[in-house]
């Protein structure tokens, strides 16, 4: 048998949902990121580059969310249960949850930098 085989058939399913769905925000997120850069760059409409900007930010702190919880949950399986093998995991989800916050908190500065001083 496959050793990768062998090593997600005893891996508990609720981790390998919780990278999987890692994997796609974060994934959508680079997106996010690489279409907002092109829309500067080709000049799109303040509204895309709004709806651009909320999505990023919806996927930030859903990608925060659930890597969070993701490394709480191998903090569990680490510390009260011993399972050693999920340290790695663990240090990949804190990084990703890093990772979405910083997203998070850029974009909510420049979305209220670009949303300017409203009527004078």
């Amino acid at each position: 048998m496959n050793i990768r085989l062998r090593h997600l058939k005893h891996t508990p399913v609720t981790i390998r949902l919780l990278h999987r769905t890692i994997r796609f925000l974060l994934s959508l997120l680079a997106a996010c990121i690489i279409l907002f850069l092109v829309g500067n760059w080709q000049d799109f409409l303040d509204e895309s580059q709004f709806v651009i900007l909320n999505v990023q930010i919806f996927t930030g702190s859903l990608l925060f969310l659930v890597a969070a919880g993701a490394f709480l949950f191998e903090l569990y399986q680490i510390c009260i249960l011993g399972r050693k093998k999920y340290t790695v995991l663990c240090s990949i989800s804190f990084f990703v949850s890093l990772i979405g916050l910083c997203v998070l908190v850029v974009s909510i500065i420049i979305l209220i930098l670009s949303s300017g001083t409203g009527k004078m």
